[in-house]
């Protein structure tokens, strides 16, 4: 992104997505949302670095759904098929953990994030 108060060749590392870009435009502009927004603002990450945001996203595409944290992706097919991936292991998703015993948990609890996140409106879809 590039403008006023956003620093020239600057990264991130949060996750973010294109409902914070309408969110940003929506408070650059000073303006005043008639409905309620699902993503949050990128300002403070203009400012700070490392600012607090979001732990897990969803993707939602046309015949999936997925959970991507900064760590593993969950995708959950409309057929039910389910993939789990290590991002930090495998960063080209090539081997799918979600039969794996070893990643039992990570599968468990990105399930309930899955859950959670469908349905979710405005704060709700906001997971620390």
């Amino acid at each position: 992104m590039r403008g006023p108060g956003i620093p020239e060749d600057a990264t991130r590392s949060q996750l973010v997505n294109n409902l914070d870009v309408a969110a940003t435009i929506v408070e650059l502009a000073g303006a005043k949302p008639d409905l309620l927004l699902d993503g949050r603002s990128l300002v403070p990450l203009f400012a700070e670095r490392d600012a607090a945001w979001r732990g897990a996203l969803l993707i939602d595409g046309d015949t999936f759904e997925a959970v991507r944290t900064d760590s593993k992706v969950y995708i959950r097919s409309a057929n039910g098929f389910e993939e789990l991936y290590d991002l930090h292991a495998d960063p080209y998703e090539l081997e799918n953990k979600a039969r794996d015993p070893s990643y039992a948990n990570d599968l468990t609890m990105l399930r309930a994030d899955h859950d959670r996140l469908v349905p979710c409106v405005a704060a709700s879809c906001w997971m620390p």
